[in-house]
């Protein structure tokens, strides 16, 4: 016990040692990874939420530059081609001819209306016609319900705008600029599409390298890249598209003709209540009106967050009602005042992590080093148990002979013995103490080979029944030293079963089973003494100083050899541990027959040797049964 304590003690305090040094390092790295994958976390949000912005942005592009693009007289119902750009506002003349405004019925389902405030502050809508305007609407243009919803829309925003000034919110408006009117003209050398797609390219391929973190795959670039392209694409399509249908409603050259004192102010969209509006101020000569658009802000929000769905899926959008708050022009729209509330962006998978592999890793290592080194010590330390109990084992069992080698030679010597037949006894307790003690150093000789790696020595062809008349003999003699009879079975058939086998190594076993046999089969008998907690066995149906040796086909490929005896048997508890390597303590030793306790593993490991096996039949009783189990030959 405190060689065990000497030698465990150390070992479990430098393995707690290791293991709390590693347990504080490994804390460390996991906070400085996860410190790190917050950071890339929100570098990737960040970067995300930019890309989004962005790409919601150019979404909402289409439906701001529609509305920049309407020319001031697109808000009435009905207009003069000819009059258009010269007397928009003055009276209708009988027999003029009208064009209905592409406003009447728009098809846009992001604007919900249309409208203008002229200069006395009323308000109006180029979708909700009146008088003789509204019955040929209805005839051609617009339905009745239609014209109702529009209606009902139109006094909605009314009620918002009743008791607000909306123009002083606008910027003033300025000079329309010939050559901003000139790039509308399908004669312009130089085409929208790639003069919109050029930028778009370069902005992408900016942000896209600084989006594909480590939190991105490969994979997952490229499918961002395509899905950005699209988008792309789809946008500079609507852009197109809305070019050509305001060239077909409008002529740019009499565009370019109006008179100088219509001027339009920049766009502008702002907050009223609940209602998104985007407006501008229109002025003719002296008179100041208001254009603009009521928008549904939520199928806008609706679209908007589709568009970046893929990039923040839990993305939302909310009314930034002051914009000029420093706070909120990070993730805002330039087109519109909306924030956008980006959520949590996906991020890797933590048990993918490179530091936690790496933790696993040498925490697998740790483990399997404390393993190997305590079963090394384990090894070492049941090796020096061993070899103490062996050493302690052999002490004991060579004390008895060699007292009586001295007892007896010195009285031999001495002529103290004049009696004929006592000095013949004494010569004969002489020469069975030295055969007991050759056939030890023979075991431990034998077994010293096999734990070395030594072969068991060559194998040859030699028959069942030749290899038991081998053996017979010195098995015969080794039971009648012991006061008991060996009984042979052998059927007839099985003598000229062929096997392929050491005779030699097959010998040592039967020998070793025999002898113990004659140790413990008969208690009380001459030489011999129970070992520790045997108990007495049932009465034999056989004679009890009998030792039957059987051997018998067992199969179509191995042979059995069983060694039975019929004294007291083995206990459950000692079976489990009787084929162990100097199973026998010194006490043990004392208290039963001579032997240290090497017979059986001895046995075992030359069984394994010849192909075989040894094991105990447990539930054989009265006695002791062993089999030995061996191979046929190649010619069987």
């Amino acid at each position: 016990m405190r060689r065990m304590l000497t030698t465990w003690t150390p070992f479990v305090a430098c393995v707690a040692l290791v293991l709390a040094a590693l347990a504080w390092v490994t804390r460390a790295a996991l906070r400085l990874d996860a410190s790190q994958r917050e950071a890339q976390r929100l570098a990737t949000l960040e970067e995300s939420s930019r890309l989004a912005l962005w790409r919601m942005d150019f979404a909402i592009s289409p439906l701001v530059a529609e509305f920049a693009g309407l020319p001031y007289f697109a808000f009435a119902s009905f207009f003069s081609p000819e009059a258009a750009y010269t007397g928009m506002f003055r009276e209708v003349e009988r027999g003029t001819v009208l064009a209905p405004s592409p406003l009447l019925a728009p098809t846009n389902p992001l604007v919900r209306l249309y409208f203008q405030i002229d200069p006395a502050g009323t308000l109006s809508s180029p979708q909700v016609p009146r008088g003789t305007f509204g019955t040929m609407a209805l005839d051609r243009y617009i339905s009745a319900e239609t014209l109702t919803t529009s209606a009902r829309r139109e006094a909605e925003l009314g009620a918002r705008l009743a008791r607000l000034d909306l123009a002083s919110r606008l910027p003033p408006p300025a000079a329309v600029d010939p050559r901003a009117i000139a790039m509308c003209s399908t004669d312009t050398p130089s085409a929208a599409a790639p003069q919109v797609d050029a930028p778009l390219e370069v902005q992408v391929h900016n942000v896209a390298p600084q989006v594909a973190g480590p939190a991105w795959s490969q994979q997952q670039q490229q499918q961002r890249s395509v899905s950005e392209s699209a988008a792309r694409q789809k946008g500079v399509q609507v852009l197109e598209d809305n070019r050509r249908l305001g060239n077909t409603y409008f002529n740019v050259e009499r565009l370019q003709a109006a008179p100088a004192h219509v001027t339009t102010g920049a766009m502008q969209a702002l907050w009223i209540e609940d209602a998104l509006l985007i407006a501008r101020r229109v002025r003719i000569g002296d008179a100041t009106y208001v254009q603009g658009a009521w928008l549904d802000w939520d199928a806008v929000r609706a679209a908007l967050a589709e568009s970046v769905r893929d990039l923040l899926p839990q993305a939302r959008l909310e009314p930034l009602r002051d914009p000029g708050a420093a706070d909120d022009r990070a993730r805002r729209l330039a087109a519109l005042p909306v924030q956008l509330e980006p959520g949590s962006a996906p991020v890797a998978d933590e048990a993918l992590s490179p530091m936690r592999v790496a933790l696993g890793v040498v925490w697998g290592c740790v483990v399997v080093a404390i393993g190997a080194i305590a079963a090394l010590l384990f090894g070492a330390d049941s090796l020096g148990r061993r070899r103490a109990a062996f050493a302690s084992a052999v002490t004991h069992e060579l004390r008895s002979p060699l007292t009586t080698f001295r007892l007896y030679s010195e009285m031999l010597a001495r002529g103290s013995v004049s009696d004929e037949r006592q000095r013949r006894d004494y010569y004969e307790t002489l020469r069975a103490e030295a055969e007991r003690l050759g056939h030890l150093v023979e075991n431990v000789l034998a077994y010293s080979r096999l734990e070395r790696g030594r072969s068991i020595g060559p194998l040859e062809p030699l028959r069942l029944g030749d290899l038991v008349s081998r053996v017979r003999e010195r098995l015969s003699e080794r039971a009648g030293a012991a006061g008991m009879a060996l009984e042979l079975r052998l059927d007839a058939a099985a003598g000229d079963i062929l096997l392929n086998t050491n005779a030699s190594a097959v010998e040592q076993i039967l020998f070793n089973l025999v002898d113990n046999a004659c140790k413990y089969a008969r208690v009380g008998g001459p030489g011999n003494s129970a070992p520790a907690g045997v108990v007495a066995a049932t009465a034999a149906v056989e004679p009890a100083a009998t030792i039957v040796l059987e051997a018998r086909p067992f199969g179509r490929g191995s042979v059995l050899i069983r060694v039975r005896d019929y004294g007291p048997g083995i206990p459950a508890a000692a079976s489990r541990r009787i084929f162990g390597v100097f199973h026998k303590s010194s006490s043990e030793a004392a208290m039963s027959a001579p032997g240290v306790g090497l017979g059986l593993a001895l046995s075992r490991r030359l069984a394994h040797g010849l192909g075989g096996r040894l094991r105990l039949e447990r539930e054989v009783r009265p006695g002791a049964s062993f089999v030995l189990e061996l191979p046929v030959g190649r010619g069987e």
